[in-house]
């Protein structure tokens, strides 16, 4: 006796990503986002978004003091102070020699 088997055939939904928000977005690399080290737990609820961004209130005060301080007792003919990060400088093309 021939006996069949009737096998289910199971459709599965693709699993969709989850939207990622604009403000977990570090930067934005040849059109591809950049994102904050640690946005899953973030987006998991493990952690907020503060907690992963870094810059704080307190620890822009003390940029601000220490670049003021600096820019006061050095050679401004001579050296710039910068108080944003200078890779992203060099994508708005300007390009700086060191020596």
């Amino acid at each position: 006796m021939n006996k069949r088997m009737a096998i289910p055939i199971v459709f599965e939904e693709p699993k969709r990503r989850k939207r990622v928000p604009s403000y977990l977005v570090y930067e934005t690399l040849n059109g591809k986002p950049l994102y904050y080290k640690g946005y899953k737990d973030v987006l998991s609820g493990k952690k907020t978004a503060a907690e992963i961004m870094g810059s704080s209130s307190l620890q822009a005060a003390i940029v601000t003091a220490i670049v003021m301080f600096i820019g006061r007792t050095i050679n401004r003919k001579r050296y710039l102070v910068f108080q944003m990060n200078p890779a992203f400088m060099s994508i708005m093309g300007v390009t700086f020699r060191t020596t």
